[in-house]
């Protein structure tokens, strides 16, 4: 070589060294995501949180849950046990079976489940269980329960979607989430000065194109908490709260009854029969939370149910008077100051169940066709 190429080669090996190793880098890369596909599942790694992460960065979820037009939220389209309508439990189909009976359950999460076993381990669930016993035949049950929604997104639910299954009964047992709007500065009877648009912002494009492509980066991703419903859906305050002297103030009540006795009548319209449960609370010594406002508004709400009951000629299950003469469930088994665990909501289920067999007629006439 002579002296003049040999001025050139040191230049072409600047140039090499980089692509090199941009290369390398990039097959170590391939290596560790082709190993992360072949061995995750032997790690014990569920294939559901790589495509929960995937979900979570593309449709922009909080918690389990993502944005549906009119009603705020459902449960993400990669939750377990999860039907077509985006609520817990099996399939709903419009069409009703000839002689089978229909319920359904609104609420939020105490409704929903409100522990760690979803579904299966909520009062709809044990409800189906033992009623279905009791008959010798099949019931439906329709949890239509989603967490941190208010009687607002219920009577929206209701309207816009849930009527349309013509239940012969309706359940509700939301009477904690409405505190909270109560309680927020700059109170309106929609809500709106707590409840905002849903935002949970958008990830980087090179994460999303990441995200969606590999699966060791989905994993990455899955270990990272993802915003809560109250993240996502909850203004800030623009004032002090409402709560003072022990109470909330008595007039942002009445949206709660509004909402309650729209639901209420609208299925009575369509001939079929309600029931209101309270809500029992975690006694306040073992109680884990600073929850004076929410045990304000619960008591008042569980007051108004008692009183729409009686008004509407309502079934009642008071479920909170009930657990005062339980107490191994007060000391046992909540989880927090609202939410039970599974044997929990199956007692929940069982109180629900007595007040039906004794009180709600199609279903004392089915059990007494059973008995001839």
């Amino acid at each position: 070589m002579t002296a003049r190429h040999e001025g050139l080669a040191p230049p072409k090996r600047r140039r090499l060294g980089p692509l090199l190793a941009v290369v390398s880098f990039a097959l170590s890369l391939l290596a560790v995501e082709f190993g992360f596909r072949a061995l995750y599942r032997r790690a014990g790694i569920e294939e559901q949180a790589i495509v929960r992460a995937r979900e979570a960065v593309t449709r922009r979820r909080a918690s389990y849950y993502e944005p549906m037009a009119y009603y705020g939220w459902l449960l993400a389209q990669a939750a377990r046990d999860k039907n077509q309508y985006g609520f817990y439990g099996e399939e709903w189909a419009l069409e009703r079976k000839p002689g089978v009976l229909r319920i359904a359950c609104l609420g939020g999460s105490t409704t929903a489940g409100g522990n760690p076993y979803g579904y299966h381990g909520s009062y709809p669930f044990f409800l189906r269980e033992q009623l279905t016993a009791s008959l010798g035949r099949e019931i439906e049950v329709m949890n239509c329960g989603i967490s941190g929604w208010t009687t607002a997104e219920m009577t929206c639910a209701w309207f816009l979607l849930l009527q349309d299954f013509r239940p012969d009964l309706v359940i509700m047992h939301e009477v904690a989430n409405d505190s909270e709007p109560r309680n927020h500065p700059g109170f309106r009877p929609d809500y709106a000065h707590w409840r905002g648009v849903w935002s949970v912002p958008p990830a980087p494009a090179p994460t999303r194109w990441l995200v969606e492509h590999s699966d060791f980066a989905a994993w990455l991703r899955s270990r990272e908490p993802l915003p809560s419903i109250h993240d996502a859906t909850v203004l800030p305050p623009s004032g002090a709260y409402t709560f003072t002297d022990g109470r909330l103030p008595q007039a942002t009540l009445a949206p709660f009854r509004r909402n309650v006795l729209s639901i209420g009548a609208s299925q009575a319209a369509l001939g079929g029969a309600v029931m209101l449960a309270t809500l029992p609370t975690q006694p306040p010594a073992s109680a884990q939370i600073d929850a004076d406002f929410w045990r304000a508004g619960i008591a008042e709400h569980n007051q108004a149910f008692r009183e729409l009951a009686a008004q509407q000629g309502w079934l009642l299950a008071d479920l909170e008077r009930l657990a005062a003469d339980a107490p191994d469930l007060t000391r046992s088994h909540f989880i927090d100051l609202v939410h039970v665990d599974r044997e929990g909501n199956a007692w929940k289920a069982a109180c629900i169940a007595q007040v039906l067999v004794r009180n709600w007629k199609p279903l004392v006439e089915q059990l007494a066709a059973r008995q001839r």
